[in-house]
């Protein structure tokens, strides 16, 4: 699975919208995509009208709808749409707020791609609206410093039974890191934190989905310093269990070989996709 992320539309950076990256993938692996249309970072302000518009266009691209044919439902399934990248809080609301009447506006246009919804680090309300999956981004910066302890083991861990606890289920963490300072900040203490909740999840059906960066080098130095992608657990076969999907090559700033220039793609790990019983 890849999840590739692009600046929103009322915003500049290195990642301008470009949907043929989509297209390339879904062409040429067989991979689910999520699209990360609005990553938006903590800091920025959130034109909620333009982001709810560039969803659409994102679905009239590559929309699934049960009207299609099944080979074109079975290519658009693999289609996953985030709706906005850690947002917190505004005058208006909460993400929450927010985001379910945009999932409320998806459901009645009739379109059956999976929804996904991811808070930031420190806010830690969980309300269900109707997401496919929700999640929360967590990187464990500083293990021993109380300023800052929504970056600890317990605090994620908390994070994640408050969430099971609210009904937010099934979690799909689209974004965690040993530290968001990228590889040079990275340290053995916090890879082995990292480690321990990427197993912790793994026990529980949690998906997760590792930042990286490849010019960064930061797989290169998980790997030194040992960062350990669980094994998947074989599915016991219930209906509405969760199924295991690898997420791999995530998070890596590639050159695409059809059009020739990077695409940064945000994480790597596992995913669970919900079966249907």
């Amino acid at each position: 699975m890849y999840r590739i992320s692009f600046n929103p539309p009322w915003a500049t950076g290195s990642r301008p919208y470009t949907p043929e990256y989509v297209d390339y993938f879904l062409a040429n692996c067989g991979y689910y995509i999520i699209i990360d249309r609005n990553h938006h970072t903590s800091s920025d302000v959130v034109d909620w009208i333009q982001a709810e518009a560039s969803i659409f266009e994102v679905l009239s691209r590559w929309g699934n709808k049960d009207s299609l044919s099944p080979e074109e439902q079975a290519k658009r399934r693999r289609v996953l749409v985030e709706i906005v990248n850690e947002f917190v809080w505004d005058t208006e609301g909460t993400v929450w707020d927010h985001v379910a009447p945009i999932i409320q506006r998806i459901k009645a246009a009739g379109y059956t791609n999976k929804l996904l919804i991811n808070k930031h680090t420190q806010e830690n309300d969980w309300r269900p609206i109707g997401a496919d999956y929700y999640g929360k981004h967590a990187y464990f910066n500083n293990l021993n410093d109380p300023t800052t302890k929504w970056q600890t083991l317990w605090a994620a861990q908390m994070f994640m039974e408050d969430a099971i606890a609210a009904g937010c289920v099934p979690l799909a963490n689209t974004e965690i890191g040993a530290h968001f300072g990228e590889n040079q900040s990275f340290t053995p203490e916090n890879v082995a934190t990292l480690n321990q909740f990427l197993a912790w999840c793994n026990q529980r059906g949690i998906g997760n989905c590792v930042w990286m960066n490849k010019d960064l080098q930061n797989l290169a130095r998980y790997e030194e310093l040992g960062l350990k992608i669980p094994p998947i657990p074989t599915p016991t076969p219930k209906p509405s269990v969760a199924l295991p999907v690898i997420m791999i090559g995530a998070g890596l700033t590639m050159n695409n070989p059809l059009i020739g220039i990077p695409i940064l793609l945000t994480g790597a790990g596992i995913y669970y996709l919900q079966r249907r019983g």
